[in-house]
């Protein structure tokens, strides 16, 4: 049996073109698509916070093209959140790419067939608030994901939490001014949308 591994997973989300044509995650002031703010950028943080935690653990980088429109052309997701998390410190050893999938269903497939061939002892997934409700909604509306998530015992955290409570004088107004913007509000209302639609199971998961 391979080596026992835990695991973190970031759940990519959208980018932005900076003006040296370079990309990064967005940040919590920022759409990133046209469904309202993101903060994905967070998500990265609170991977590193974790790591800082217990260096025995992995992270995997996950998301492909996406579907990022008005942008241009951009490097996979996993890239850019790779070489986010080699700028706060991270060893490029600890760091696994997914770059196969494109939305947050297709994510959930690709991170299956990776941790299907690991022995693995511990799983967080790590995405933002305003996300996090549809993920579970899709695990939950799929007997083979509810299975396997549940197998592996993963537990699912929002970027939120984690960064608030690893330096909340960095964080704390700056989410909760997210939190209570129109953007966000938009946001939510389409991550509200897409449940109903799960739920109802009308939702398009290509």
């Amino acid at each position: 049996m391979s080596k026992p591994e835990k695991i973190i997973i970031i759940l990519g989300g959208g980018l932005v073109k900076n003006p040296d044509n370079s990309f990064r995650t967005a940040r919590f002031n920022e759409t990133g698509d046209n469904s309202g703010l993101i903060g994905g950028g967070a998500r990265v943080d609170a991977a590193a916070y974790l790591l800082q935690e217990d260096s025995e653990r992995l992270i995997i980088a996950s998301g492909g093209q996406g579907i990022l429109p008005g942008i241009g052309q951009h490097p996979d997701i996993s890239k850019v959140i790779k070489n986010e998390l080699l700028a706060l410190g991270v060893e490029e050893k600890k760091i696994i790419e997914e770059n196969k999938s494109d939305t947050t269903y297709q994510q959930l497939i690709e991170l299956k067939k990776l941790l299907t061939d690991k022995n693995v002892i511990e799983v967080v997934m790590i995405t933002n608030q305003w996300h996090l409700p549809r993920v579970q909604a899709m695990i939950e509306g799929n007997a083979d994901f509810k299975d396997f998530y549940q197998k592996i015992n993963c537990q699912f955290l929002t970027a939120e939490e984690i960064v608030i409570k690893e330096a909340p004088e960095q964080w704390q107004k700056i989410i909760e001014a997210a939190y209570q913007s129109p953007a966000m509000q938009e946001r939510l209302a389409a991550e509200e949308r897409g449940i109903k639609q799960i739920n109802e199971g009308t939702y398009k998961y290509a």
